[in-house]
């Protein structure tokens, strides 16, 4: 009974729509309205207030992926399939908030959280290097690279990088998962 409870705290917490929270006790506003995406991630966030609002949004997004989860596979015995589970609930959560009659953000932020609690800084830096390569190309070559070409790209090589990396298929089934998640979460809105 206490895996069942563990993952549902995950997915709770995951769920929590911190940016939209924030926007709308501290500013007033609504985040989605200031996206084309209607997204109440910290992307959303920046774009409505810049750094007084991202910021928190952004490390709260963060956090709600990585505390609970690095606690609860520090403190319990976790067979693989509920590792498994316990690690994409909180991207679940983000994505498809209860909250929000289930239309959450992307799940970039959460997942950085997420890895940080299963690698420390491993994979957080690795994505972090692809997202830099890609605005440095974005920005000093003024190319037109989609969002969505960056995050496919991330999603792909992060489960090429995690398997060659750890050898380990938890992790392994995770990324997968993930990668399937935010790929998703780059077309959810045409569904």
């Amino acid at each position: 009974m206490l895996y069942p409870i563990l993952v549902l705290i995950n997915f709770v917490v995951g769920s929590i729509p911190f940016s939209l929270l924030l926007g709308k006790m501290f500013f007033r506003i609504d985040i989605r309205n200031f996206g084309e995406d209607r997204n109440p991630g910290p992307a959303n966030a920046f774009k409505a207030e810049g750094l007084i609002l991202g910021i928190p949004s952004l490390i709260l997004d963060y956090l709600k992926g990585a505390v609970p989860l690095y606690f609860f596979i520090s403190k319990f015995s976790l067979n693989p399939f509920i590792f498994v589970i316990l690690s994409i609930a909180p991207i679940l959560g983000h994505m498809f908030t209860p909250f929000l009659k289930f239309r959450g953000g992307k799940g970039i932020t959460t997942t950085f959280g997420v890895w940080s609690a299963l690698t420390l800084w491993k994979v957080p830096t690795f994505l972090g290097s692809i997202f830099l390569f890609f605005l440095i190309i974005k920005q000093f070559f003024k190319e037109k690279i989609s969002d969505r070409l960056i995050i496919v790209t991330a999603s792909v090589l992060l489960v090429v990088f995690v398997f060659f990396q750890f050898r380990d298929p938890k992790l392994t089934y995770v990324s997968i998962l993930n990668s399937i998640l935010l790929i998703f979460g780059q077309y959810k809105e045409e569904f």
